[in-house]
């Protein structure tokens, strides 16, 4: 029965651990990209140069 109980617990602990992963990489991921677009806006030479 302990088993079981510890077994469940640890399947929630790593579906709840999986998913705050995922929020916090998506959501450093939406700053990257507006932080790039910020600089991007206040650089605009450097944009498009080669």
């Amino acid at each position: 029965m302990l088993r079981q109980i510890m077994r469940e617990a640890a399947a929630d602990a790593r579906q709840k651990s999986e998913a705050a992963h995922k929020r916090y990489f998506d959501q450093l991921r939406r700053d990257a990209i507006e932080q790039s677009r910020l600089w991007f806006k206040n650089n605009p030479n450097l944009s498009t140069a080669q």
